[in-house]
């Protein structure tokens, strides 16, 4: 994809570009959470100060993860993006982004909050009170954090499905 998108741009094919882009950014996000989701896995089976410590930072990883990947797509799958798809397949199509974007509209204004204040006070380390940030460590749901990522894992692999079948159609009627 990242040659095809390379191609796209050279080619001045903009709306074709800025697909290939998104889908380039799916399979990126998937990796990092498939990563750190397995690295959870490994990490649930240890044991130990250290393999909990390891466990906890992961999770805060995550969720930093999980923020900087929704505060991206939020961005991608804008209008721009709208554009390109509406000009480049049909209105099925479109009702099918409307699903995608809907589904991650709902995943960040459900879990937004929580994630940011893992992000800035036990990950970025913001709050310069050492008491917050080592109860925040202390309160900090692993499992809640990993199953965040499930989902998010699961959205980026519809997302990727998605900018494939838009990716396709583009093709086809280019061909």
């Amino acid at each position: 994809a990242e040659q095809q998108y390379r191609e796209a741009v050279r080619a001045g094919a903009y709306h074709n570009a800025r697909v290939l882009n998104v889908a380039i950014f799916a399979v990126v996000w998937n990796a990092d959470l498939s990563v750190l989701l397995e690295e959870l896995r490994v990490l649930d089976e240890a044991l130990g100060w250290a393999a909990g410590w390891k466990r906890k930072l992961t999770a805060r990883l995550l969720a930093l993860t999980i923020v900087e990947a929704v505060d991206e797509f939020t961005g991608l799958l804008g209008r721009d993006f709208r554009t390109a798809v509406k000009l480049l397949t049909d209105d099925n199509t479109l009702e099918q982004l409307n699903d995608v974007h809907k589904t991650l509209s709902r995943f960040r204004d459900t879990h937004e909050s929580e994630l940011r204040v893992v992000r800035n006070t036990i990950i970025a380390h913001r709050d310069p009170d050492a008491a917050i940030q080592t109860e925040s460590l202390r309160s900090l749901n692993v499992k809640h954090v990993e199953e965040l990522g499930w989902e998010l894992l699961d959205w980026t692999t519809t997302l990727h499905e998605f900018v494939g079948t838009v990716a396709a159609s583009a093709r086809t009627s280019a061909a």
